[in-house]
């Protein structure tokens, strides 16, 4: 969350879905927002930089994540 002083007009479309005029929110921009909150969490986590165990982790916690997803949708996107 931003203070309302930092809110711009940009902000508030981009939050807005497409029935309100100018809204610009879409599934594909919520997709885009959750995929890279979640790069970010990984790379906080198991760390941003190039080193092999860097890596490494990151692509332990990726497995894990898509095989949670996968079994969160083959429950029928229940949690």
């Amino acid at each position: 969350l931003k203070p309302l002083s930092d809110v711009t007009q940009e902000d508030v479309l981009d939050a807005l879905p497409p029935s309100f005029e100018g809204g610009r929110r879409t599934t594909e921009s919520l997709c885009l927002k959750a995929r890279d909150m979640a790069f970010a969490q990984i790379g906080q986590l198991m760390g941003n930089d190039d080193t092999a165990d860097s890596k490494e982790g990151r692509r332990v916690v990726a497995d894990y994540l898509k095989v949670c997803l996968e079994e969160y949708v083959a429950r029928g996107c229940e949690a």
